[in-house]
């Protein structure tokens, strides 16, 4: 089974819908690919979804996953790439929570006023690399961080992300984050 190309976009009161959207309306492909690949992959084993949309800053964001002891920038975690209408965006930064050897990872990127993120946990796996194993806990140990930082859990989007990619929990849907 392929994943989708269809895009959400935010409206005007950062509520994500499925479509392109008007003209102008920030949007994107619910998922993220590894940098190497120049056109959007359909292949399930080479994406992984978008999860989280915070409505503030990337820099709140980040400054947020620091307080929460959240190691920014680590050294290990492949360049993802979001897509937008047409082109890619390589991610702005991500965010480890523990060892290599497991760990929650996260890739943001700026969208405007907001931040798009990709959550994931993740084990060492043998041979080098990481192989994730829940798509869901590593979304709410990002959104805990952001709540003790203030934000306030909003009405999340439907679901636009195929359940349970690559066998691994996942409930389809984006999280919504805003100030409070």
């Amino acid at each position: 089974m392929g994943i989708t190309r269809d895009l959400v976009h935010l409206d005007g009161d950062g509520a994500l819908h499925s479509g392109a959207g008007p003209r102008g309306a920030p949007a994107f492909w619910p998922y993220t690919q590894g940098w190497r690949h120049l056109r959007r992959r359909t292949e399930e084993a080479l994406v992984d979804p978008v999860n989280l949309l915070v409505l503030a800053s990337l820099a709140a964001v980040e400054r947020a996953l620091a307080r929460a002891s959240w190691e920014l920038d680590p050294k290990e975690g492949g360049v993802h790439c979001l897509w937008g209408r047409r082109l890619p965006r390589r991610m702005a930064s991500h965010a480890a929570l523990g060892p290599p050897e497991e760990r929650d990872h996260v890739r943001l990127w700026s969208l405007g006023g907001a931040t798009v993120a990709a959550a994931h946990r993740e084990v060492r796996a043998e041979g080098g690399g990481h192989r994730v194993t829940s798509w869901d806990e590593a979304r709410a140990a990002v959104a805990d961080a952001l709540r003790a930082a203030g934000l306030e859990r909003a009405t999340d989007a439907p679901v636009v992300t195929l359940p349970g990619v690559r066998g691994c929990a996942s409930d389809g849907r984006i999280w919504r984050l805003v100030s409070l």
